[in-house]
């Protein structure tokens, strides 16, 4: 922790201490910004006292700060660009550590920097003013519900802030466990310390970059990051991106970019690229986007999911869903399973395992040029209407077909067949392929 010293009314000196980096970056600008105000004898500082203070810039100045440093209800209706609650009043007295309410609104400075490291508990109130808020210590309360101005804002480590934010374009950097409330458009946070609570508008931005947080924004927000946090889109559309095992839910659209591990469920159309882990998705609709090591079970309430395998070994269970799977599985090894509607499943040029699940008509296909692994069939000969799908092998001239069912091979009640692409398909449980299960092109 460090201790920033201050100068105060009639060149006294306050201290303030700081912990969290950003903080103390804040803390140092707000010191320096101060002293330099003071050599070019440009700042009016005063001393606070409990209840009204309404002070003017005298001839000359144009920085007016004011120095609080005992606990108590604080009003200031003058010209304040500067506002400071000190931990001590000088070397060696009484560590401030109590409640102090500070109200400003009626301030009439444009713009207003408040630098406070009270151990107790600080209460602050700005009006429609853009600014600087650094809380170094303690716990705060601060309220710039009534601005239409812009604050940036900074929470230090080991505090509790609760935050109201105002309709400008606010900058909140939380080191602590933080309460931050939004009204406005074009929030933007960014989570260090953890388990907080963030409820903003539209067009947000989070970046999450602790875990266990709480985070609800609207619609065209972006969350960055995450690590086991809940996060909830309100609006039309949102984006996550890099998050890791957090829970995602969203009221219509969104959009998911290289998470791993999350327990998704989007009520509209959810595209997902490059995800991978043990994921959960629940969605109206789909457009997976897989990566190597992805394991996702898959449910959609309104059409079919659409899954395209990457590089690696991926895994899509769509065996809990009733509005189909349309799945193309890729170069890894790959194990791809349907569920009670009719499903298509395309082997890719890895081995792929393939499974129609409980629904009939499923059609299986792999395409000469685009394929070449092995594949088994694990259900083919369990529900009537499935179909195996050579695109491209020219097998429907002559008599193509007929003698790859006569090369077969026959073996522990399965099935092998092998193409000129050296692609083999292994139905399992079938031991009397015929020509009508083939459809060829």
């Amino acid at each position: 922790m460090a201790i920033i010293t201050v100068v105060g009314a009639s060149g006294t000196t306050v201290q303030v201490t700081v912990d969290g980096g950003l903080n103390q970056k804040l803390a140092i600008d707000y010191q320096n910004s101060i002293l330099k105000a003071s050599t070019s004898n440009s700042l009016a500082a005063f001393d606070l006292k409990p209840g009204g203070n309404s002070d003017t810039l005298p001839g000359g100045a144009s920085v007016l700060q004011g120095v609080v440093t005992a606990g108590g209800a604080y009003s200031v209706t003058g010209a304040y660009t500067n506002l400071v609650v000190a931990a001590l009043a000088s070397e060696g007295s009484t560590v401030l550590d109590g409640q102090v309410t500070v109200d400003a609104s009626g301030s009439t400075g444009s713009s207003l920097s408040i630098l406070t490291s009270n151990l107790g508990n600080t209460d602050v109130t700005v009006g429609d003013q853009s600014g600087k808020y650094v809380a170094t210590a303690g716990t705060s309360t601060f309220d710039s519900s009534k601005s239409d101005g812009s604050w940036t804002i900074s929470t230090g480590m080991d505090t509790k802030n609760t935050l109201t934010l105002g309709s400008g374009s606010n900058y909140v950097v939380s080191e602590g466990q933080d309460t931050i409330d939004g009204v406005g458009s074009n929030d933007t946070v960014t989570l260090l310390g953890g388990s907080s609570t963030v409820t903003l508008a539209t067009h947000a931005a989070v970046v999450d970059a602790a875990s266990s947080d709480l985070i609800t924004v609207g619609d065209g927000s972006t969350v960055f990051g995450g690590f086991g946090s809940t996060v909830n889109f309100s609006g039309g559309t949102g984006t996550v991106v890099g998050s890791i095992g957090d829970t995602i839910t969203a009221a219509s659209s969104l959009l998911v970019v290289h998470g791993v591990s999350n327990d998704i469920d989007a009520s509209g159309a959810l595209t997902f690229i490059s995800g991978t882990g043990t994921t959960t998705i629940n969605a109206g609709t789909a457009t997976i986007f897989g990566a190597a090591g992805l394991d996702a079970l898959v449910n959609t309430t309104s059409s079919a999911a659409l899954f395209v395998a990457n590089d690696g070994n991926e895994t899509i269970d769509g065996s809990s869903a009733s509005m189909g799977l349309h799945a193309f599985a890729g170069v890894g090894d790959n194990t791809v399973i349907g569920g009670s509607a009719s499903d298509t499943l395309v082997g890719g040029t890895g081995n792929a395992t393939m499974t129609g699940g409980s629904g009939a008509a499923n059609l299986f296909v792999i395409t000469d040029g685009l394929a070449g692994g092995d594949y088994t069939i694990t259900d083919f000969g369990s529900a009537a209407g499935n179909i195996m799908a050579l695109y491209g092998y020219g097998l429907q001239n002559s008599s193509g077909l007929h003698n790859v069912l006569d090369a077969a091979t026959v073996a522990g009640g399965n099935t092998t067949i092998q193409l000129a692409d050296n692609s083999k398909i292994t139905f399992v449980g079938v031991t009397d392929l015929s020509a009508s299960n083939f459809n060829l092109s």
